[in-house]
């Protein structure tokens, strides 16, 4: 029990590179502030990628990369307006079901069952307090597909570290050690969340870090 205690006194006092400030909570926009800031970007992604569409004096490779824009912006107003509906009905949320659980400690469950002995090494962090009340299944079964999805593009001599990390009302899963990705891998990645009930919300990232590969995060509310 004091061990125990103890763990989670000395982790909770780490705090990673990208974390955001302690009082994150207390000057955090609200969800329907955040969802139409973003909502409203992207749109104007939109619009402006159709002008230099129409305007016809792009060259090919420019309006190869035009569309591409306007295709991710497509992509990311769907994945947030599916992250703001799911998050207002998401039993996850305190008070309204859910079972306690741990992301750190599901994180290295699913860590201990795709470790092999030929195998890259999975490492697992954490940062911050990462409870929270969840469907634990369908968590454990997204933090394994994401597992998955990076093993399947791992990094050149490269191992796989999975950072459980909570601040204010939300937890964020990463998964460091993948290489560069194809758009269309890309894609796949982002759809990793529809594989899962909805109800558990959340929202998914690819981040292209320079000289530091990609890193896939799923964020959720607690």
């Amino acid at each position: 029990m004091k061990a125990t205690q103890a763990k989670r006194s000395t982790r909770a006092l780490e705090t990673p590179e990208h974390a955001t400030a302690p009082d994150e909570e207390a000057t955090a926009p609200d969800l329907g502030t955040l969802v139409h800031g973003v909502v409203n970007s992207t749109a104007a992604i939109t619009f402006a990628a159709s002008a230099l569409r129409a305007g016809g004096e792009l060259t090919e490779s420019g309006l190869e990369t035009v569309t591409r824009m306007a295709e991710a912006a497509e992509m990311v107003t769907k994945m947030v307006k599916t992250f703001a509906t799911a998050s207002r009905t998401s039993p996850a949320h305190p008070g309204q079901g859910g079972t306690a659980a741990d992301l750190y400690e599901i994180c290295c469950e699913v860590a201990e069952q795709r470790r092999s002995d030929d195998g890259p090494a999975i490492l697992c962090r954490a940062f911050g307090d990462s409870r929270g009340r969840w469907d634990r299944a369908q968590l454990a079964a997204l933090v394994g597909l994401m597992v998955d999805a990076a093993l399947a593009h791992l990094d050149s001599g490269a191992h796989l570290t999975l950072s459980a990390s909570g601040y204010g009302r939300h937890v964020r899963v990463d998964v460091h050690g993948l290489g560069l990705l194809s758009p269309k891998a890309r894609r796949v990645c982002l759809e990793i969340p529809s594989q899962v009930d909805p109800a558990l919300g959340g929202l998914m990232t690819v981040t292209v870090g320079r000289g530091r590969g990609t890193v896939l995060s799923m964020h959720l509310p607690r």
